[in-house]
């Protein structure tokens, strides 16, 4: 038995040292994402994305969100959001973009909330992403579970 278990754990270790093709695809992807609306709130975004398939991916992001107030009776607005969505991209370096999901938001600046509130995210965008390069451009229209648009990301795979 112990001799079947390591003959099995070497054969896995094997198979994941040796990839079927020449240079293994990159499945990890961070990325800054900035956004905005006209006269309105500004966004950054630090995201962490899985690929799961080489057309799907899940991602995990984290959001602040600051939105000026030039009236005195209104306060200004600060939001924390926490998205999760699941991308279907399609198999290309020049890569179409559908994604859907939601998060938490919290709000920390202005006239707080007793709860937290879930609301959906979505996102249609336009990703550059070669496998040769380690660079990730991506331009497109994001509402990821805060009240302003993510316009552009720029990050890294590995």
């Amino acid at each position: 038995m112990k001799k079947s278990g390591f003959i099995f754990l070497v054969l896995i270790f094997t198979v994941n040292a040796f990839p079927q093709s020449g240079m293994p695809e990159a499945r990890n992807i961070v990325y800054l994402s900035f956004g905005f609306v006209p006269f309105g709130p500004v966004s950054v975004g630090l995201n962490y994305e899985r690929m799961i398939s080489p057309n799907a991916s899940v991602r995990l992001g984290v959001n602040y969100t600051y939105q000026y107030s030039p009236n005195a009776d209104f306060p200004d607005d600060a939001y924390i959001s926490i998205p999760v969505m699941v991308n279907y991209l399609t198999s290309n370096n020049n890569k179409f973009e559908l994604g859907l999901g939601g998060g938490p938001i919290f709000k920390v600046i202005g006239l707080r909330e007793k709860h937290f509130p879930l609301f959906p995210a979505f996102g249609i965008a336009y990703r550059y992403q070669l496998q040769s390069s380690s660079m990730v451009y991506k331009m497109g229209i994001e509402m990821p579970a805060a009240p302003a648009f993510n316009l552009y990301s720029i990050g890294y795979h590995f």
